[in-house]
This record gives structure tokens, sequence and C-alpha cells, in this order.
């Protein structure tokens, strides 16, 4: 099988020869890697072998972006998302985001304004990841050939982008958007409505320059280690109805539809699914989704992406034997790609994570 092939079938709940893989790495991992022998202008994806080519989908603003301070050990800069952030540099972890822009009525309207598919005249698609700051953006037609590039290597082409939460509590504040699930449900509907409408006009105008990618991807952190951010009613009432336009836009035009959610949202995955949902990563392993019992639930009806601890990885006994109980269930019938269940952090040695690969196929390889 190909690639594209294997996924396809891990989509449809069926065997492919071995089960497909991909993964996230944090960035002082493969500095790890490449002290430990693997090239630095290899591919992660050609050097493990993975079934999964990036491609990603800006429906940001696009403010202009300005860098404020730089050191040996960070970076702090304006993003086009709408906050200033401080950054590890040459190291993963989360950024501390400040300066929202859309805290004010005034700071809304300008960002509202701007969430428009041309308005720089450069696409909204890229192989490039458009998370980071300072990125070069290429015409339409430059974007369509990275496209056909990254079609011509038989992965599987997954288009990413922020979810309409992640997205809206970029510009807006973390704390302030879920607080806005109680005091200003109004105003947060107007919000991931309007960036509903930005990432479906996008995927209509990619489409018209022929890239159709074989996934959509929503980065789209919903819970904690003790449940959902939000309610599971105020999710269906502010949150559901913006999914499913999406998914349906994808639907239509044969894009399989993936969720990158955090966290423990068991009370709303039958809503997620009922939308048109169809893979869920990362399998949370320490908010409790434990993936053998997600798949005893929901097995006919959703594909899981994930679901080995990142973080006990470098413990080979411990992570050997977690594989061990979980792969070979998850991969009985389709509906499952390996992933850890967060990214590859850097006290994971190059050997050991090719060890998890191999033993990983080695449950899984057909005939």
């Amino acid at each position: 099988m190909t690639p594209r092939q294997r996924v396809k079938t891990a989509l449809a709940h069926e065997e492919p020869d071995v089960v497909p893989s991909d993964e996230s790495f944090w960035e002082d991992c493969l500095i790890r890697f490449h002290e430990e022998g693997m090239p630095e202008d290899v591919w992660p994806a050609d050097y493990f072998g993975f079934d999964f080519e990036h491609m990603s989908l800006d429906a940001s603003p696009r403010l202009p972006e300005r860098l404020i301070e730089e050191t040996e050990d960070r970076i702090t800069y304006v993003a086009k998302h709408g906050y200033s952030a401080i950054k590890w540099r040459a190291k993963s972890g989360a950024l501390h985001y400040f300066d929202h822009v859309s805290q004010t009525s005034e700071g809304w309207q300008a960002i509202k304004s701007r969430l428009t598919v041309d308005i720089d005249g450069t696409a909204r698609m890229s192989r490039q990841p458009y998370f980071p700051p300072f990125v070069t953006y290429p015409t339409w037609e430059g974007a369509a050939e990275e496209f056909r590039q990254a079609h011509a290597t038989d992965r599987f082409v997954l288009m990413s982008c922020y979810g309409p939460f992640e997205a809206t509590w970029r510009h807006r504040g973390y704390l302030e958007s879920c607080m806005d699930f109680i005091e200003n449900a109004d105003l947060l509907s107007e919000m991931v409505t309007a960036y509903t409408d930005l990432v479906c006009a996008t995927l209509r105008r990619g489409i018209d320059h022929g890239i159709v990618p074989n996934g959509l991807w929503l980065t789209e952190d919903l819970g904690t280690t003790q449940g959902t951010l939000m309610s599971p009613e105020a999710f269906r009432q502010i949150l559901k109805p913006c999914y499913a336009r999406i998914y349906e836009a994808a639907r239509a035009a044969g894009i399989a539809r993936f969720m990158h959610s955090d966290g423990r949202i068991h009370a709303i995955l039958d809503d997620l699914i009922e939308v048109g949902l169809e893979a869920l990563n990362p399998i949370d392993v320490h908010s409790g989704m434990d993936l053998v019992e997600l798949k005893r639930r929901y097995g006919e009806r959703l594909t899981f992406f994930g679901g080995i601890s990142a973080r006990d990885m470098h413990d080979a006994a411990k992570s050997d034997a977690e594989i061990d109980r979980k792969i070979p269930v998850a991969a009985k019938g389709g509906g499952y790609i390996f992933h850890s269940d967060h990214s590859v952090p850097p006290t994971v040695g190059l050997a050991r994570y090719r060890e998890i690969l191999e033993r990983v196929r080695g449950l899984t390889r057909r005939g």
C-alpha cells in the first residue's frame, strides 16, 4: 500500500498492511535526534517513514507582525493572530501570551474587518506552518504548486488550521474567551462564526485552485484533565454549529475530517461525531482518555490517532507494556493511526523512538 492508501484504509475501518503513523516532536527533541545521528537535511516523515504530508491553512486576521525583543534564549514578538508572545529559542514549551487585541469592541471590529480571504493578496495555504511568526506567504498559484508537490509524495495530505475557539482566544484572551461562554455568549458566537466563515471561504478558494487535501485537521483544545473547558450545553450552542459547517464543507469536497483536542472530552464526543468528525487526536492518556476503552465504545464510528503516553516513552519497560496492551486492540479492524498522546519530548532518544516504531509496526503488520 502507498501511505495515502494506508491512511484511507484505516479511516474506512479496515485493516491496512501495517498501522499508519505520524508524530509531533518538541523542537529540542529533534535537536537531540540530530545530535544522535538523524541527518538535519532529512525530513522526519522521510526518516521515520510516516504516512502524512502536512500543509497549513491560515485563517488569522494577518495583523502586521513585529519583533519586540530578541535575546540569546527567547524571542518576544507581535503575532498576526492578534496577540503578543514570548517564545523560547530552540526549546519547546507553552508560549506566554499577552496584549490580546480584541478585548475591546474597537479591537474586535478591527479584527473582524480583516477576516477575509484576500486581505493581503497572498494565499492562505502553504506547506509551511502558519503558527510561527514571520512566515512568507505564497501566491495562490504558488500554493497550488506546493500542494501538487505534497500530493506527489503519495502520502496523505493533511491541511491543518486552528479551530474556531482556538483562533478566537488567540486574539480575545484565554480566560476572557472561557468566561464569554457564561457572560458574553452572543459576542463569542459572533467571533467564532466570523472565523468559521473565513475557514469555509478559504477552503472554497483552495479548491478553486486545485488544492483538495485528503484531510482537514482542526487544532482545537477543548478540555482539561478534569473535563471540557465549557459546559456541554454551551459547547452545543456556540461551537457545535461551527464544526458542523466546516466539516460539511470538507465532506462535500471529499475531504476527511480530523480534530486535535487535549484533555478529557468524553462529554462531547458524540456531538463531534454527529457533526462529521472522523479522526480524533491525541487521545490524552493522563486526562483519562483510555485508548482501549474508547475503541470499545466508538470503534465503528471514530478513528483514533494517538493514545500512547509521550511522557513515558523514555521508559522502555513501561512504554512497551502500554504499547502491547493498547495497539493490537486499537488497530484491530482498522480505525487507528499511531501517534503519541502529545508531542515527543527530549527525554526520548533517537534509538528509543526507532524501537517504539518498530514495535508498533511489528504488532500490526499483516502477512
